[in-house]
């Protein structure tokens, strides 16, 4: 779970140095004005890698508060509290994979810019491989919520 955080990074890392190098390489080879002018482009794949900047911090303040609560549990148990701030806990992380999975860096052009199609949309593969952990990670903060019921006592055969 911790781990969605730093390969959604890298994946928006990647995605976006290709974009830009898919957007120069087209315009040297089919010429700026037929496939859009890479400099506008550069200004959206900057703002994109800005988003990847904050989703990265947003994942590490996630990882830091989980860690946190994962040895508060281990300390005190499954009690009421642990289970409430498991559950807020879980919750926001899983609007924060929401989030990163709906506005990738590659939302942020406008179709109407000059500039090539993979700036606006996205590597065709970043869309999908985030989705794809976003659904993996999600289900290890509901799986620990379910460890964290109590099961009822059962009553003494006496």
């Amino acid at each position: 779970m911790i781990w969605a955080g730093p390969i959604i990074t890298g994946l928006g890392v990647v995605a976006i140095d290709g974009a830009r190098r898919i957007a120069y390489e087209n315009a040297r080879l089919k010429g700026e004005e037929t496939v859009g002018y890479p400099k506008i482009g550069d200004m959206f794949l900057d703002t994109g890698a800005g988003s990847v900047r904050t989703y990265a911090m947003l994942f590490a303040l996630a990882a830091v508060g989980l860690t946190l609560l994962a040895r508060w549990v281990r300390k005190r148990g499954g009690t009421s509290g642990t289970q409430t701030v498991a559950f807020v806990s879980a919750v926001a992380y899983l609007v924060l994979l929401s989030a990163v999975s709906t506005f990738t860096p590659f939302v942020v052009g406008d179709s109407d810019e000059p500039v090539h199609i993979v700036v606006v949309q996205g590597r065709l593969w970043y869309v999908p491989a985030v989705r794809t952990i976003v659904v993996c990670s999600a289900m290890a903060p509901v799986a620990a919520l379910f460890l964290l019921i109590r099961r009822p006592g059962r009553p003494s055969a006496g």
